[in-house]
């Protein structure tokens, strides 16, 4: 007897769950009113939080494909105050390919005696090392700003001078061509922040100018291209740079390589990620109260089904398993719905508001936002049910009982 008891237990566990959910599928196709509200606010907390880890995910992705571009170079040293010296300039040429560039305010002067501030930058002949730069409206075809006494400049500065592109321009002692419009550059974002419209010159046109005086406040960047067997080469790329702070530590060289081509842009997304990060992460928890209330207010519709339930010998763990079921299922399709909308997001943004970004978003998913978005919507869900359907598996037969004589 003792045997055809503990069979028949282990028969029951064994069939319990397979049960649980043909019961739980059943009651989800007989209908869940009430429970929109439930997958609309998991889908609504798991999309704000994988929008925001994929987008920093996209950004911190971008910056790194895109470093070469973003510098200008596989890497970059930037002195203040003074050009790099015969030594110094010796070892930056043995590591590769070295383009040299000087940036720096101005004043604008047009022939009608208008004046604006300008962001000058000047380079040599082996800009740019990577990329192209945009131009529109040129007189002639090529890298025009190669040529003496041309320059480019961007359309804000025509707007505020009055200017079209051949009129002459007075930088210092030196009156130039504006050749065309100055329109992407590929290291843009390695420039300082941007005071004034930003003019594009030779080094040749800027020795004309006579700006460049002892004091003169001048950044000069020497970018470097790495032989193509070093480029791709992290550790060569270590040791090249390495070997000049090596070399020269009181250069005072500001250096910057492609694996890190901005670091202080890369700090402040990383700092506004987390503070939207807590956003999100309150808007789930916002979701969770909502989830808690929804399945609430459904449990509270099925009293009689559970009691009829327990009326038929279910036990309290079969009918907790059951509506479980039903709410990871329905949570489920909350996380669906959400984590496609965060995997769309880096996408959407890109193609929203790509002339405003300051890069291209890599725009693939990214599995490690995703999946911490789904569990912690699948957290928060358990979180908030469990205590509801906890109290709804406790229900008493006698619920279906009082049912009736109430009816009667």
């Amino acid at each position: 007897m003792t045997a055809a008891s503990a069979t028949a237990a282990q028969a029951t566990s064994r069939f319990r769950l397979p049960l649980a959910f043909a019961i739980a599928l059943r009651e989800l196709r007989s209908g869940a009113g009430g429970l929109t509200v439930f997958v609309l606010c998991i889908a609504l907390g798991v999309a704000a939080v994988a929008s925001i880890g994929s987008l920093a995910a996209s950004f911190n992705e971008a910056l790194a494909r895109q470093g070469r571009l973003l510098i200008g170079g596989d890497l970059s040293f930037e002195l203040i105050h003074r050009q790099a010296n015969a030594q110094e300039r010796a070892a930056l040429d043995a590591l590769g390919q070295v383009s040299e560039s000087a940036s720096f305010r101005a004043m604008a002067h047009s022939a009608a005696g208008k004046s604006a501030l300008i962001e000058v930058k000047a380079v040599d002949d082996s800009y740019p090392l990577y990329g192209d730069v945009s131009i529109t409206r040129a007189e002639t075809a090529g890298p025009i700003w190669r040529k003496p006494g041309v320059v480019l400049v961007e359309n804000a500065l025509l707007d505020r001078l009055g200017l079209e592109v051949g009129s002459p321009l007075t930088i210092g002692e030196a009156t130039v061509t504006i050749g065309g419009i100055l329109g992407e550059q590929p290291d843009r974002l390695a420039d300082r922040l941007a005071y004034g419209p930003k003019l594009l010159m030779s080094s040749e046109t800027l020795a004309r100018t006579g700006l460049v005086q002892p004091g003169s406040l001048i950044r000069w960047t020497y970018r470097v291209k790495l032989p193509d067997a070093k480029a791709a080469d992290r550790e060569a790329l270590a040791a090249a740079r390495l070997g000049i702070e090596s070399e020269f530590p009181q250069a005072g060289f500001a250096i910057r390589d492609r694996t890190d081509p901005a670091p202080a842009l890369r700090r402040d997304a990383g700092r506004f990620t987390q503070f939207i990060s807590f956003v999100g992460l309150t808007a789930l928890l916002l979701g969770g109260i909502g989830v808690g209330n929804a399945i609430q207010s459904y449990m509270a519709k099925k009293r009689e089904i559970i009691a009829t339930f327990k009326c038929l010998g279910s036990p309290s763990r079969l009918v907790l398993v059951v509506y479980l079921i039903q709410a990871l299922l329905l949570a489920s399709l909350g996380i669906a719905i959400g984590l496609l909308i965060g995997a769309l997001a880096p996408a959407a943004l890109s193609a929203l508001y790509a002339d405003a970004l300051p890069i291209t978003l890599a725009v693939e998913p990214h599995p490690v936002p995703l999946l911490t978005a789904a569990l912690a919507g699948l957290l928060t869900m358990v979180l908030f049910v469990l205590w509801p359907l906890g109290r709804a598996a406790s229900v008493s037969p006698a619920v279906l009982m009082r049912a009736h004589l109430g009816e009667e």
